[in-house]
């Protein structure tokens, strides 16, 4: 069985590819939900969502529980020609699917949204990339026990 940490981030992904047009959403962004991507660059393939477990704190490790901070980055990589708005909504419908169930199945203690932004590079291809910050709490065995 996998630790919970990565329950979690399975739940996620799980939770963001359900974000889809038919379920209720504005955008069609779960398509293509992955973890730690990083071969994402073909423009043919966007958009895709990348979620990545940043560094997580234990914020309480007295007792037979931990308590764990995990902050998540959920780039979302789109086509340049994405229009703003339509990258806001893109946001809007990662927060509509946490606000389902912030505590993914009783696994996290809660979720909390952080940060959002939306950039536009500019290279061979011009790309939009969308950046959606949270921070999920959980509680797991003292030392993984």
């Amino acid at each position: 069985m996998a630790n919970k940490q990565q329950q979690i981030i399975d739940a996620v992904i799980t939770r963001l590819g359900s974000i889809k047009k038919a379920n209720g959403y504005e955008t069609d962004i779960g398509n293509d939900v992955r973890e730690w991507d990083t071969a994402h660059d073909n423009e043919d393939e966007l958009p895709i969502v990348d979620v990545r477990d940043d560094d997580t704190v234990a914020v309480d490790d007295s007792g037979a529980m931990f308590v764990f901070e995990m902050p998540l980055s959920i780039e979302i990589k789109t086509a340049g020609s994405t229009s703003k708005s339509d990258a806001r909504k893109m946001i809007f419908d990662v927060y509509k699917a946490v606000k389902q169930d912030p505590d993914f199945g009783n696994l996290a203690d809660n979720t909390f949204p952080q940060s959002h932004a939306i950039e536009v590079e500019q290279e061979n291809k011009q790309v939009s990339r969308v950046l959606i910050k949270i921070l999920i709490k959980f509680s797991a065995p003292a030392w993984g026990a």
